[in-house]
């Protein structure tokens, strides 16, 4: 399964074997970027409609059947509103399954 370029899905699936997702930024980092001015506050508007955070790909992965997944690849990173390696940590930890970055 490939999810890109969405902030919510409001689906189960079970079966998954592979998930590719997007995830583009976390909440904190971004907040921290606008207040710092270094992102517009109308671009912030902008991403939390159309790109998928790490807090939503949390709740993705916990409301969804886990048990035949063998791989989570993370799509679609923002340049300065991600951390890849914080982000394949908590991942990894929430799930238990080997996570890539791309």
């Amino acid at each position: 399964m490939r999810l890109t370029d969405t902030y919510y899905i409001r689906y189960r699936f079970r079966g998954l074997t592979h998930i590719a997702v997007e995830c583009n930024y976390s909440l904190d980092i971004l907040k921290r970027n606008v207040d710092a001015g270094t992102v517009p506050k109308e671009l912030k508007s902008r991403i939390l409609k159309s790109h998928f955070s790490l807090e939503n790909v949390k709740k993705f992965l916990q409301a969804n059947d886990l048990s035949r997944v063998k791989e989570i690849w993370l799509l679609h990173l923002s340049d300065g509103n991600a951390d890849a390696e914080r982000f394949h940590k908590e991942i990894f930890w929430l799930t238990g399954k080997r996570v890539h970055v791309a």
